[in-house]
């Protein structure tokens, strides 16, 4: 903090404070001459700016009664005080300040008379003083003197009134003497206690058991004690009532400075000392706040901490918020306010000085997914029920708004109503796509991830009787444009009038493939949207394949990307099987039945990402299944025809008719219609039967009466075979 910042900022503590009001203001009676500065043993007379007396030392004489008004500095002509004794007894020189306080002092002893009365000081007016500095009550240091060494002083009664036998409100006796070197005792006290008398009456006992035991008071201070002061200041995070600030973080450290010491005149340097610890108040409730009293610790939910004060260096008090019970709560208005308890003496009862009270507001949560709150792949049939959910934490009311993916950087629809779900009921086609939410809470919004719905069906068949058209998804295939390679596309499709269609009686086509890396069919696109549910709802890949190629593999259909590490999938042929390949998972799954012997034959692949299994089906029957749960990765690349990549490699030497993609795995009993919609007078166990005994695939009666001649047969040895079949000795 720069020193013009400091002077602007005590300046304003110094405005704040009512006119007169200060901490410790002083009285100083001193019954000599007006020394500046005198010392107290090795150090200054704290608290005196000045000290003040009747007549100059000169003229002093030894009265029998003396009674002088004076009027004090530091009191604004407030305080008037009168004394009598039997003299005024000069102690010391008056040539250095370490003597000078105690110089003099009022003295009851007198050659003349040995029975002295001892010594009295008035003082009036203190009423008005406390009210003129804003003090309540206050506190007597009594300095004591006597030129004659081992003088034990007597004690010293402070009296409530006018009268020298007013009520005693306090005696003391003074102790701790000491022998500055100069042939004197002296000896320093405080009361214990403070008073809030107007009028007091000092009443030392005569000294008369010697001639030379005498002594007695050679000053007194009084100070103020109560509210005035300076309270904690600075603080971080810094007063915010308009709200209009930075945010705060739950886990602050609360800091502040504590009250300077307005008798040092070096501000921003040291604490008052009096200062014995912070009482730390924080809520949310300000007008419980504002009815609390200073020092008050009866209600924990507000008075949260007190610290004690160290002063070896000035260091600013700490509270850490995270120490709070429950901690601090986001999005929420704070008041907190610092009361300084400062001490006076032992046996005191405290007092206290709050500081204003600082508001801060706590920073603002978003919305926060849950675990297991955002929103995840789904698939459903049409027709059926689906839905797609968020779940979130929120400190105030959130609202949900749902979106759809419009492709091709168009603005994204807002569907669905404000709620955690999105239902689909019933699922329709039209509804396939990709969502997410936008949840916005007083703090602001957040977005889910993205989520796709999969409405399970066929998207993509290409039954390549005489066209290229996709008679499920309207994707037109096209015959390989060359890619680079230098080839020339050919002019016409290579069609063959062997069609899988001959099968069912009906006249088909193919498409011819002739083991050429420059002639392949693709399906536009290489969105990495465009038949990536393979990762999310599943894949199925089927197509009829008709071929003598044993030489080398040959890919029927394909959507892979090998320019890094290979990614994508494969329906194949490896020799003369079938091949189903999932790239990053499962690899190369391969099938038994020989399908290069110049037939037709239905070659199947399924994938599904829930279970991480796939499969290879051969003319609708189960082969191979495997199962690997690691994470399979887009594909950029449109979907190949006749080889394994739009570069023609791996390609394919035969027919291939009647394509088929789903995106989801198809069940066992869906393949063999498949198989069968076409092969008539096939039959195909779909499914293993568990008590099929004769294999037919069938349970019925003739299983029964299988499992029924052995109902009730009995294997367990000693319960149903006691004997041996043999002789086992």
């Amino acid at each position: 903090m720069s020193r013009l910042l400091l002077g602007i900022l005590i300046l304003a503590m110094l405005l704040v404070v009512a006119p007169g009001q200060s901490y410790a203001d002083t009285v100083g009676i001193n019954f000599c001459s007006g020394w500046t500065n005198p010392h107290v043993g090795d150090g200054v007379a704290d608290g005196f700016d000045q000290w003040t007396d009747a007549r100059a030392i000169d003229d002093w004489t030894a009265p029998e009664v003396e009674t002088t008004g004076i009027t004090l500095l530091n009191s604004n002509g407030q305080v008037v005080v009168t004394w009598k004794c039997d003299n005024i007894w000069w102690a010391g020189p008056e040539d250095t300040n370490e003597n000078a306080l105690y110089r003099a002092y009022l003295d009851d002893w007198d050659n003349a008379d040995p029975d002295g009365y001892g010594v009295e000081v008035h003082i009036t007016g203190l009423g008005a003083w406390l009210a003129q500095v804003g003090a309540a009550s206050y506190q007597l240091r009594l300095y004591c003197n006597t030129d004659w060494d081992d003088t034990t002083f007597k004690p010293i009664s402070v009296r409530d009134g006018a009268a020298i036998d007013s009520p005693i409100i306090e005696s003391v006796t003074p102790t701790n003497m000491w022998d500055p070197g100069d042939g004197t005792t002296r000896a320093n006290v405080d009361t214990s206690d403070t008073f809030t008398a107007d009028t007091i009456t000092i009443t030392i006992p005569e000294h008369n058991t010697l001639p030379g035991d005498r002594g007695c008071l050679a000053a007194i201070k009084i100070t103020s004690v109560g509210i005035a002061g300076f309270p904690a200041w600075d603080p971080d995070p810094e007063d915010d009532p308009d709200l209009t600030g930075a945010e705060v973080p739950t886990n602050k450290t609360m800091s502040w400075r504590t009250g300077e010491d307005p008798n040092d005149g070096n501000y921003g340097v040291g604490p008052d000392p009096r200062i014995a610890g912070h009482h730390i108040y924080l809520t949310t409730d300000k007008a419980a706040l504002e009815a609390t009293p200073p020092g008050d610790t009866s209600d924990p939910t507000i008075h949260r901490s007190y610290q004690t004060a160290t002063y070896e260096t000035y260091v600013p008090g700490v509270y850490n918020a995270d120490t709070n019970p429950g901690g601090l709560d986001t999005d929420k208005v704070y008041y907190w306010r610092v009361d300084e308890q400062v001490e006076y003496g032992p046996g005191q009862d405290p007092n206290f000085w709050p500081s204003p009270i600082w508001t801060f507001q706590t920073t603002k949560l978003l919305p926060v997914f849950n675990p297991g709150g955002q929103p995840v792949h789904t698939a459903a049939f049409p027709d059926d029920k689906a839905s797609l959910s968020v779940s979130v934490s929120s400190d105030t009311e959130e609202h949900y708004a749902w979106k759809k993916v419009v492709p091709d950087g168009g603005k994204d629809a807002d569907v669905g109503t404000d709620s955690a779900t999105l239902s689909f009921d019933p699922v329709q086609v039209s509804d396939e796509g990709q969502y997410y939410c936008v949840i916005t809470n007083d703090a602001g919004p957040v977005t889910s991830n993205k989520a796709y719905l999969d409405v399970k069906r066929l998207v993509g068949r290409w039954q390549l009787n005489g066209n290229l058209t996709d008679s499920a998804g309207g994707r037109t295939a096209i015959i390989d444009p060359g890619d680079g390679y230098g080839g020339t596309p050919p002019a016409d499709p290579n069609w063959a009038d062997d069609g899988v269609e001959d099968l069912i009686g009906q006249d088909g086509q193919s498409y011819h493939f002739y083991d050429d890396v420059t002639e392949n069919l693709q399906i536009p696109g290489t969105d990495i949207d465009l038949f990536n549910f393979h990762k999310r709802s599943g894949l199925t890949v089927s197509a009829w394949v008709k071929t003598t190629l044993t030489s080398h593999w040959g890919a029927a259909v394909s959507r892979q990307d090998k320019t890094g590490a290979a990614i994508g999938w494969i329906l194949n042929t490896d020799g003369s099987v079938g091949v189903m390949t999932i790239r990053q998972a499962n690899g190369d799954l391969g099938s038994s039945t020989n399908i290069t012997d110049d037939q037709w034959h239905l070659l199947t692949g399924t994938y599904d990402p829930a279970t991480g299994t796939a499969q290879i089906y051969i003319d609708g029957q189960l082969e191979n299944s495997s199962t690997n749960t690691n994470a399979i990765s887009d594909v950029a690349m449109p979907i190949v025809f006749g080889a394994e990549t739009v570069a023609g490699d791996v390609a394919l030497d035969g027919l291939l008719d009647d394509v088929r993609v789903y995106n989801y795995p198809l069940s066992s009993f869906d393949i063999a219609y498949l198989y069968t919609s076409f092969v008539q007078s096939a039959v195909i166990c779909a499914e293993d039967l568990p008590i099929d005994y004769n294999g037919d695939c069938v349970q019925d009666l003739v299983d029964l009466n299988q499992f029924l001649r052995t109902w009730l047969e009995c294997n367990q040895v000693p319960t149903c075979w006691d004997t041996p079949d043999h002789p086992l000795n």
